[in-house]
């Protein structure tokens, strides 16, 4: 929402997703896998809702105010959950590929929506808050969220 760049837009969040993953699964998970994981090809279901969050940024919050904050983080919560566990049911083989086994993973997902949903709600307000706060002091910040 503040980065004047859209190529940053992107690659900010990309980039700290894959950095996240090389750690989370090479440390906490290396015992699941043979040997040092690069990229796990399953976690493009993780990899476009975030894209496509980043678009819905760009139309969202040409002018940032707390409507477009709580509503683009329920949107984007609402998008991650649709997508990720459309991953899960079709790539995972945990379910069946069947309306039955769709709406099966969906529903075992609901318990992690909740937690979700409340935390990128929190973690918007804290972070587009901040930002508020803080270029109300900085004058120099609030010329940069106008480019």
């Amino acid at each position: 929402a503040y980065l004047g760049n859209r190529k940053w837009a992107l690659a900010l969040p990309i980039t700290a997703m894959f950095v996240s993953d090389l750690v989370i699964n090479n440390t906490i998970y290396a015992s699941y896998y043979s040997s040092f994981q690069w990229f796990n090809v399953d976690l493009i279901w993780v990899y476009l809702p975030i894209l496509a969050i980043v678009g819905l940024g760009f139309i969202l919050f040409k002018k940032v105010s707390t409507t477009r904050v709580i509503g683009g983080s329920l949107v984007a919560s609402v998008l991650f959950f649709i997508a990720s566990n459309f991953g899960v049911w079709i790539s995972s083989g945990l379910y069946p590929i069947t309306m039955e086994g769709l709406v099966t993973c969906y529903t075992a997902a609901l318990p992690f929506f909740q937690n979700a949903l409340l935390g990128d709600l929190f973690y918007a307000g804290v972070l587009f808050g901040l930002f508020e706060l803080v270029s109300k002091r900085l004058p120099a910040l609030q010329l940069s969220t106008a480019e």
